[in-house]
């Protein structure tokens, strides 16, 4: 299973959106990480054909997906960054009608139903209407629908955004219960939503793709460009101001500041170990990896 993304660009008016995107994805999950207007959701829109590309074109197995047409479509299972739900609708009418919408036969379908309702531990509440759910019931409800037709590609577009951290925990397991034997495309800018679950980083800036490649090897590459600094509060916010600044910790009357930068940013400086954090401020906050 190979999904191919060629040379794609898209601009709106004068803003260009994406250039020359090119990638190849495989089964796994594969972490789409940009700041937001990186063009995330640009990509998004048009692997699942929302949108048609400027240029480029995108492959399914070496075939075009527009000459695929609904056979593609059919594959995808799609969670958009605002889903919407009719909250009159219990959980279960609403998987229902989306299996209809999605054509998947009945039989197979209330049995699908019944799986992900358990998966995305929803059951109990499977009777009960949609308007009383809680934002991280509504994005597992969203997950479940985005899965009844089985799909081959599942895409999520900010699926964790305005969740609490238990829920993103609980919502990151979901993702990684769902890659097996499936390509999992997870856009977001929250890293630690893709650091432990990605079997690759897509890192992406102002529409151009700038690093892909495993978690672990990202990570690599920034040993020697993470630093502790420890500042008095009197000089903080000029180093604030200096330096690209991943976290700072207060303790006992001064500022521990972890820095990136390809040199020592000042004397005393420590060199610590890099994290996804990081590389994400080193190559989409700062444009150092251009």
């Amino acid at each position: 299973m190979i999904l191919k993304l060629d040379a794609i660009s898209k601009s709106y008016k004068d803003k260009e959106a994406l250039r020359d995107f090119s990638a190849t994805l495989k089964e796994g999950v594969y972490g789409l990480l940009g700041q937001n207007g990186a063009g995330k959701t640009t990509l998004i829109n048009v692997i699942t054909g929302i949108l048609n590309p400027d240029e480029g074109k995108v492959f399914f197995n070496d075939v075009d997906v527009k000459k695929m047409g609904v056979d593609f479509v059919s594959k995808i299972g799609y969670l958009p960054q605002f889903p919407q739900f009719y909250k009159n609708f219990e959980a279960l009418e609403f998987l229902r009608y989306i299996c209809a919408i999605k054509d998947v036969p009945e039989k197979t379908g209330e049995k699908r139903i019944k799986e992900l309702l358990e998966m995305v531990n929803l059951s109990d509440v499977a009777d009960k209407k949609i308007g009383t759910f809680s934002g991280g019931m509504r994005q597992r409800l969203g997950i479940a629908q985005a899965m009844v037709n089985d799909p081959e590609i599942l895409i999520l577009d900010e699926p964790t955004a305005g969740l609490d951290p238990k829920e993103r925990i609980r919502f990151r397991n979901l993702i990684s219960k769902f890659s097996k034997d499936r390509i999992v495309l997870l856009a977001t800018h929250i890293v630690s939503d893709v650091e432990y679950i990605a079997n690759e980083v897509i890192l992406l800036q102002k529409g151009i793709l700038i690093k892909q490649d495993k978690p672990m090897s990202l990570i690599d590459e920034m040993r020697g460009k993470v630093w502790e600094v420890k500042v008095d509060t009197a000089n903080n916010q000029e180093f604030l101001d200096k330096f690209s600044i991943s976290n700072i910790v207060f303790n006992e009357g001064h500022y521990s500041i972890r820095v990136v930068s390809e040199q020592k940013p000042v004397e005393g400086a420590s060199s610590i170990s890099p994290n996804l954090e990081d590389v994400f401020l080193h190559y989409c906050e700062t444009g150092d990896g251009k």
